[in-house]
């Protein structure tokens, strides 16, 4: 568990999900507006199943990472990476975070201790597909990397697991500092 302050004041957790954080979780999904639901998950109308539930909130951490980050109201981010089986080194990332905590520095701060687990965990590359409509996402993705290509309304990223190529701000760099440090007390009961 790590405590940050963003750059507005406000007093933020960040930790692994865990198990038992699963009502947190479906309560951060049903509090997500239908455009943030839709930029999140490429469709129109995202439903939940059980499997998908388990799926999402019962990960090992290193091979399905996934983190959150927590005000005193309750889940407002989630952050998570899937290894590529058949390139072990590259893993899919997702980022979301409540339409109340968006443009405040919860993505950066999420991508950056994403890129810390996965290289602790041998993971040099994230592969992102972002709606060509998510602009806020592009720009930080492009902050790092460029497209890969365009598949439909999407386009494709690949960018390094290297937290000193995010944007500067006091924010990434108190991150930069404290990267080890982050990358050891984000395991799967930290």
């Amino acid at each position: 568990m790590a405590r940050f302050r963003l750059d507005d004041g406000s007093s933020i957790i960040l930790r692994a999900l865990r198990p038992s954080d699963r009502e947190v979780f479906l309560a951060a999904f049903r509090n997500l507006s239908d455009r943030s639901r839709y930029l999140r998950f490429h469709k129109l109308d995202p439903r939940l199943r059980e499997s998908d539930i388990a799926y999402l909130t019962q990960v090992d951490q290193v091979d399905h990472v996934a983190l959150a980050v927590f005000a005193p109201e309750g889940g407002i981010a989630l952050g998570r990476f899937v290894r590529h089986h058949e390139e072990p080194a590259t893993a899919d990332l997702a980022l979301t975070v409540l339409d109340s905590w968006q443009r405040r520095g919860v993505a950066k701060l999420l991508l950056a201790a994403l890129m810390a687990r996965a290289r602790a965990v041998g993971i040099t590359a994230f592969t992102a597909s972002v709606l060509d409509e998510n602009r806020p996402a592009r720009a930080l993705i492009a902050a790092i990397a460029a497209p890969l290509h365009r598949e439909g309304s999407s386009w494709l990223y690949r960018l390094p697991t290297d937290p000193a190529r995010l944007p500067p701000g006091p924010l990434a760099s108190d991150l930069a500092r404290r990267d080890r440090e982050l990358a050891g007390r984000l395991k799967p009961n930290g």
